[in-house]
């Protein structure tokens, strides 16, 4: 089976590699980019690099992303320089880029390690999975909190299948803040409302409701 854009990806690394073999190790993240650049250019790699887009909701400016690389408008590359192998947050602002800039193929590099690691990472955008069990907690509600509730269980329904899976757990607590207000459901309303343990349930600290993003 052929991998996604398989030339273009030998390529890359090829790019990669030989960065690291005439830089050497130890230095910092835009060391490596600006590298990258160089050998970009000079294998007439077609590329964007710090590119910005940002990604709004109902008006409100959730987050700004700049991403390392855009190569042949087809894969995005995030470089990082890192001793420790790739975190969650690594990979969620990989997967927020290739969601933003709506792209199917994504590789993450780092050079802050005595060996460069490299990961390849296919995206396909699919709908959101509902997973809701009310049982634990519908006899725990009056009336009155049952109607936020049951606001809040919309607004996580509506960011879900508008934006459908992919970004990082901070940003769709934005998204879904902006969601809330826009239902002119305040923070501070919740809070004198309803106890903190249901706005928990709606961020996602508790397993119900709970959306796989």
């Amino acid at each position: 089976m052929k991998l996604l854009h398989e030339e273009l990806n030998y390529k890359i690394r090829q790019c990669i590699f030989e960065v690291r073999n005439a830089i050497g190790a130890g230095f910092d993240e835009e060391t490596y980019h600006q590298g990258l650049l160089l050998s970009f250019e000079r294998h007439g790699l077609p590329f964007l690099s710090k590119e910005q887009r940002e990604l709004t909701h109902r008006g409100v400016l959730i987050k700004s992303f700049i991403n390392d690389y855009l190569l042949d408008d087809k894969v995005i590359l995030s470089v990082k320089c890192v001793p420790c192998k790739f975190l969650q947050a690594h990979y969620a602002q990989l997967f927020s880029e290739l969601k933003l800039w709506r792209k199917d193929l994504g590789l993450i590099v780092n050079f802050g390690l005595p060996d460069v690691d490299i990961e390849r990472y296919a995206f396909t955008e699919k709908g959101p999975i509902f997973v809701e069990d009310f049982e634990y907690i519908k006899n725990q509600m009056d009336e009155q909190e049952q109607g936020i509730f049951e606001k809040i269980r919309t607004a996580i329904e509506e960011v879900a299948i508008l934006h459908k899976p992919g970004y990082g757990k901070v940003v769709w607590r934005k998204i879904v803040a902006a969601e809330l207000n826009n239902m002119q459901l305040s923070f501070s309303s919740l809070l004198t409302l309803a106890s903190l343990k249901y706005i928990y349930l709606a961020f996602g600290y508790r397993k119900m409701p709970r959306v796989d993003f």
